[in-house]
């Protein structure tokens, strides 16, 4: 294969040069209760760690859900969550007596002695294979590095494909992604950031679509007004200041809706003043997901980027009418099941949206059309075997290749 290349020699030379520099005995705090990992015994369940910084609950997040609550008979998990934590994450894990440890998250590089605590708790958790879950390329970066040092095989799933920025940066992201032994993408164009800006190699990357549960079908209910439902975080990925500028349009031409937006972030007040005056509910995280859509007429995902999100493969799945942008892999899940608008333009999606409330029959076309696609392409076991197959075969390859070691 060669040598190393420039962004891993910058790697290795900025994680030494940190580590002397901001700790002396760094390497000694590192290597304490940490030592290479012994053959897995490959005749039980894998022991997988999944390592979570969740900036807020969302469709990452619901991915480990899913692999936690379908992977159960198959793996011995542990869940390692960077801090404030998340409950919901907790609540499930407690539910499965699923092991979970809060650790400090590392953001920065020269938080070199967090990195070492993460480090140790990857060794800790006694791992045959670490799973770092990236809402995107950047965030959890640092947890490569972590599962590297601790001498453990690491997969990492990146959910969003936001370009990766920086010369300076995106060799340093270059780097950590060099340590993972294979990268799941959840969409192609996820893939392709992986693959082009951080030089993945493309027999590294493998594209497992995301998947959700089967639900109940939603019935509409009797109204004079169309209800609209969105969900998300409250930030300027999702595209909510769009849905708002939408409905401003479609109030203005007469077009009676209610719209429902469900999810929590930091653009929460700012999206509240700019709907002053208009029919939008902000109805924060909702647990209930049967309360959540009840009642739902058309589901809208206004996003400016995004993979391939949960929420509209959930739409989907509850044969609802679907109305989203051109984003990711959103048009290829949907087909002609759906109705694509140019992300950002608020006037395509009044008028989108304005079509559907004059056509109560091709709703419901629409929305059962959805839900058949839903159930031949995007269902959650599927999507869970592929990923535990792939832990599996890594966990193989490596105690074939893996030298006899004494455990201490």
């Amino acid at each position: 294969m060669g040598g190393p290349d420039a962004s891993t020699v910058a790697g290795l030379h900025g994680l030494r040069a940190l580590a002397k520099r901001y700790h002396p005995n760094a390497r000694k705090l590192m290597f304490a209760g940490i030592h290479r990992q012994s053959r897995p015994v490959l005749a039980r369940p894998i022991r997988v760690t999944y390592v979570v910084d969740p900036a807020g609950f969302g469709g990452a997040e619901i991915y480990v859900q899913q692999l936690l609550r379908l992977g159960a008979h198959r793996c011995a998990a542990t869940l390692l969550i960077a801090a404030p934590g998340s409950p919901r994450l907790a609540a499930v894990a407690a539910e499965l007596r699923t092991g979970v440890s809060v650790v400090a998250a590392v953001t920065k590089k020269r938080q070199v002695i967090r990195l070492f605590q993460l480090t140790r708790a990857i060794s800790a958790s006694c791992a045959d294979i670490v799973h770092v879950n990236m809402t995107t390329a950047t965030n959890n970066r640092y947890a490569l590095a972590a599962a590297w040092l601790a001498r453990v095989p690491v997969i990492a799933t990146v959910h969003t494909p936001i370009p990766v920025g920086r010369r300076r940066h995106i060799l340093m992201l270059r780097w950590l992604f060099s340590r993972p032994d294979a990268v799941i993408a959840v969409s192609e164009e996820v893939r392709l950031v992986v693959v082009r800006d951080l030089r993945v190699s493309a027999a590294l990357v493998h594209v497992v679509p995301n998947g959700v549960e089967e639900a109940a079908v939603v019935q509409p209910l009797p109204a004079s007004a169309l209800r609209i439902l969105a969900v998300g975080r409250l930030d300027v990925q999702k595209g909510f200041d769009v849905l708002i500028e939408a409905t401003r349009r479609l109030v203005a031409g007469g077009v009676q809706v209610e719209v429902a937006i469900a999810g929590e972030g930091d653009q929460r007040a700012l999206l509240e003043r700019a709907a002053i005056g208009l029919p939008v509910r902000f109805l924060g995280f909702v647990a209930d997901s049967t309360q959540l859509w009840s009642g739902t007429d058309v589901f809208v995902l206004p996003s400016r980027f995004e993979g391939l999100p949960f929420a509209l493969l959930e739409a989907m799945m509850r044969a609802l009418p679907c109305v989203a942008s051109d984003v990711g892999d959103v048009a290829a899940a949907l087909g002609p099941a759906g109705v694509i608008v140019p992300a950002g333009d608020w006037v395509r999606l009044a008028d989108a949206i304005a079509d559907l409330a004059a056509d109560p029959a091709g709703r419901t076309d629409l929305g059962r059309a959805a839900r058949d696609r839903a159930l031949m392409n995007y269902t959650a076991r599927p999507m869970v075997t592929r990923t535990l197959d792939l832990c599996d075969a890594l966990v193989q390859s490596a105690a074939a290749t893996a030298p006899a070691v004494v455990e201490r």
